[in-house]
């Protein structure tokens, strides 16, 4: 039934394409799957099921996914592979045996029943359902919103992380804040070239010294990312003593 299932697959993909070459067919047919049924398959896939099933190659080991052969079964206008079995296998008399027929059509009506039952249990409870999804939804919002979030030092910016004291050194770890992490950058201001203060006369720099006593220049107030020590706002003899040299 799965060489019927290629053969009829391979068929409908030259009419449609017009293509009549295997590389040819399989691109399409891999375009075509990927595409209406968000299924994605190589087209090499299809090259070696070519061999398999319609130049006869038994040597090829590959056998098709059930996932696949589904997709292909849609792709011909069926419900899924198995209703592709029962369609065909009366009219063409294949190796499936009717027991196996009935075994399927058993197994269809088994699921038909149970999703009966799940639909009427859906319907006695659909108040019940629809709070706890609420309540659910409202956890995880509330979980996540209250998650306590991270960010390191990278050497002249903060990032947003992930906990994870495999690749972090505890030291390394400070909680989340975004005006940090969007805002603050340690910068090598220029004389002429740098903005020192705001329209309002506020500072625009803050300064600090680094472990080695090294004057430091950020666009932030806050922390030292290595000493801990809080930040001063840039000054005029700063400026003049350390920046421009005047």
């Amino acid at each position: 039934m799965k060489k019927l299932l290629f053969e009829k697959v391979f068929e409908k993909a030259k009419k449609a394409s017009g293509k009549t070459s295997k590389n040819g067919l399989s691109d399409f047919l891999s375009f075509k799957i990927t595409e209406d049924f968000n299924f994605k398959i190589a087209n090499r896939t299809f090259v070696r099921y070519y061999e398999k099933y319609i130049e006869g190659n038994g040597n090829i080991g590959y056998e098709p996914r059930t996932d696949l052969l589904d997709a292909i079964a849609r792709y011909l206008e069926y419900k899924d592979f198995e209703n592709f079995v029962i369609m065909n296998n009366t009219e063409l008399g294949d190796t499936v045996s009717k027991s196996s027929i009935k075994t399927i059509g058993e197994k269809t009506e088994t699921d038909k029943k149970f999703r009966e039952r799940v639909l009427i249990f859906i319907n006695k409870n659909r108040v019940t359902i629809v709070v706890s999804s609420i309540l659910l939804f409202l956890f995880i919002i509330t979980y996540s919103i209250n998650q306590p979030k991270w960010m390191v030092w990278k050497e002249d910016h903060y990032e947003k992380i992930s906990f994870n004291l495999k690749k972090y050194d505890v030291s390394q770890l400070k909680l989340y804040k975004a005006e940090w992490v969007n805002d603050f950058k340690q910068i090598i201001p220029g004389c002429g070239v740098s903005k020192f203060f705001k329209d309002d006369g506020s500072p625009n720099l803050w300064y600090g010294k680094s472990s080695e006593g090294k004057l430091e220049y950020f666009t932030h107030y806050g922390l030292h990312p290595e000493t801990g020590k809080t930040l001063k706002p840039i000054t005029n003899y700063i400026i003049d003593k350390y920046i421009c040299n005047r």
